[in-house]
């Protein structure tokens, strides 16, 4: 999970700046962007939950590992791109969001199209299979040695 590393170095990394940031001010976070700093910490929660069950089913190679490891760098991008639009000025802050929905949609777009390969392959692989099977299923019957009559 070469991405779980990133956002376990990004996050405190984007959390000092966000501080360094905010010094000085009166408010905290909280007070000038609640909505973004809520969503932070439900995503860092996802991220934190999602990651330990990734971890925990992969030893025990589980069906839903994958899906732990897409919620995790969902999660792990969301959490990061909500501190940094707190960071960018003014109206900027929704461009971010909106920069950050491909994302999403491409991992889970991703899944789908190797799952459906998968199942194209096995059976394409199935279908050629039986076919090879009946050609040389017949080839096998005409080449039989005939007994001594």
């Amino acid at each position: 999970m070469p991405w779980f590393a990133v956002f376990v170095f990004l996050l405190p990394v984007l959390g000092g700046v966000l501080q360094l940031h905010c010094q000085g001010s009166n408010s905290s976070p909280f007070e000038t962007h609640p909505a973004n700093m809520w969503v932070c910490l439900l995503a860092l929660l996802t991220f934190c939950s999602s990651s330990a069950y990734y971890i925990k089913s992969h030893f025990h190679s589980t069906n839903y590992a994958k899906l732990a490891a897409q919620v995790t760098i969902i999660s792990g991008s969301l959490a990061s791109v909500s501190v940094i639009s707190i960071l960018v000025p003014g109206r900027l802050e929704l461009l971010v969001f909106i920069a950050w929905i491909p994302l999403p949609i491409s991992v889970v777009a991703h899944s789908v199209i190797l799952r459906t390969g998968h199942y194209v392959y096995e059976g394409y692989k199935s279908a050629v299979l039986q076919i090879w099977e009946i050609i040389v299923g017949s080839n096998n019957l005409e080449e039989q040695p005939r007994g001594i009559v």
